[in-house]
């Protein structure tokens, strides 16, 4: 039994004693006479749209069956009054109790908090029966969240109808664009995609741009789990118009002013850090290149004992299988960098790392990405010799997968990135060396020109 399957069989189990016919019957009357607004989740976030803000629906939670203490210490009236404050698009409250720590009591607490004059309320839950409808709604929620895996077509259409009857919106969820095909036909206004896949609860950035490629227009749609930085909310909502955060948020509260803000800036990967203090470099991800047959091979020695922080990336190119394992068992890396051309989507599917999937020149871009998408969390398109700080990378006008350009990008030539909508920054080597050996004073200087550069916002 997968994660899922277990959660929906406790859920079946708590709600199959209380969804009696006569029990459902007065709870809808009861649901169709409370006095809320009707749709304005809906109307927020098409109004928000319209008017370039961004669609943050940020979520109180205090644990997952990943991660046992995500916000036990934060107390939810703090919590909820923050994100207020912040004039989230949407609040998420998620209600389960076995796995997630929550309960309804708790959505009924935010409702008393911020009533209807705040952002709307959603119920997060795995919810299968019109009761979880009923509930939500006599509990101050303006919205719920339907999960396709765990509904069977006909399931969610019904509980969409409801939903709608109550007069409440619906953010309908989907990991996998197999699922698209059980909401043809209905009148889905806002499409969440939860990059963590609720079988084996893994987690890859570029779900939601493979399942976006397939979504017709006028779709409202999400990005949902593994975003906790400006560099990986840039690169899930690449194809999105916003995203849903909850552990993050609940770690980082500094977190929530820094993504109300336009992302203007692109971001940037200094690669060929070679000691423990290039560590320490001011860039967005910094690359420290294991590969043999690079001349910026770090020797892992010098490593041994240091810091490695959250933004490293191990550079892995012609190793042994071997020498990633020990690798990424010696150092506590949360990046890896990968190859298309030696690496299959398989193998990127056993890394708990994040991944950077480099597609070297050569390799068909756009056919590459479909192939790796559901195991990458960031492409990074490459000349035609890697680290010879030589220009040619081609980028497909058709390619829609957030990606880092790659080869011969420099200070005098970053607006070359403008020219691709879907790329989110710049990875550089020769660029940020002198005479040869990396130089943390460049990386300020790349710092300071990206800054400079005048990006459009949306």
């Amino acid at each position: 039994m997968n994660h899922l399957d277990a959660i929906l069989a406790q859920t079946r189990a708590e709600v199959a004693p209380l969804a009696t016919p006569a029990a459902l019957a007065t709870l809808r009357e009861q649901a169709l006479a409370h006095p809320a607004p009707r749709f304005r989740f809906y109307e927020r976030l098409a109004e928000r749209r319209r008017a370039g803000r961004p669609l943050l629906i940020a979520e109180y939670k205090r644990r997952s069956p990943s991660n046992p203490a995500i916000g036990l210490a934060v107390g939810l009236a703090a919590q909820v009054e923050l994100y207020a404050g912040a004039d989230v698009a949407a609040i998420s409250v998620l209600t389960n109790g076995p796995f997630f720590g929550g309960a309804l009591e708790d959505l009924a607490a935010a409702h008393a908090l911020i009533g209807y004059t705040g952002p709307p309320l959603l119920r997060k839950d795995f919810i299968i029966s019109p009761l979880q409808l009923y509930q939500a709604r006599l509990a101050g929620a303006e919205a719920v969240l339907l999960i396709a895996a765990a509904l069977t077509g006909p399931e969610l259409a019904g509980l969409l109808a409801e939903t709608h009857a109550l007069g409440m919106g619906a953010l309908v969820e989907v990991h996998h664009p197999d699922e698209l095909t059980q909401l043809a036909g209905l009148p889905v206004q806002v499409l969440g995609v939860n990059n963590r896949d609720l079988t084996d609860f893994s987690i890859r950035l570029c779900r939601t741009a493979w399942v976006a490629a397939q979504v017709r227009g006028g779709v409202t749609l999400i990005a949902e789990s593994g975003i906790d930085s400006a560099l990986t909310y840039r690169a899930a909502t690449a194809r999105a118009h916003g995203a849903l955060i909850g552990t993050a948020l609940m770690q980082q509260p500094g977190l929530l002013t820094d993504l109300q803000q336009p992302q203007s800036t692109l971001c940037f990967k200094a690669c060929g850090a070679r000691a423990p203090e290039h560590l320490a470099a001011k860039a967005d991800l910094v690359g420290v290149n294991f590969s043999p047959r690079s001349r910026r091979r770090v020797d892992p020695a010098r490593l041994v004992g240091a810091d490695v922080p959250a933004n490293a990336v191990a550079v892995l190119y012609r190793n042994t299988e071997a020498e990633v394992a020990s690798v990424l068992g010696q150092f506590s890396f949360r990046w890896v960098q990968r190859y298309a051309d030696e690496v299959t989507p398989e193998a990127l599917a056993q890394h708990p790392q994040r991944v950077l999937l480099a597609i070297p020149a050569g390799m068909d871009p756009l056919a590459t990405a479909e192939r790796y998408a559901y195991h990458t969390d960031l492409f990074l398109l490459d000349g035609a010799v890697p680290g010879s700080g030589v220009a040619g990378t081609a980028v497909p006008e058709d390619f829609q997968y957030p990606f880092l350009l790659a080869g011969g990008v420099n200070e005098t030539n970053l607006h070359r990135t403008l020219a691709h909508p879907y790329c989110l920054g710049v990875d550089i080597a020769t660029g940020v060396e002198t005479e040869g050996e990396f130089d943390p004073r460049q990386v300020a200087r790349i710092r300071v020109a990206l800054a400079a550069l005048s990006l459009p916002t949306t």
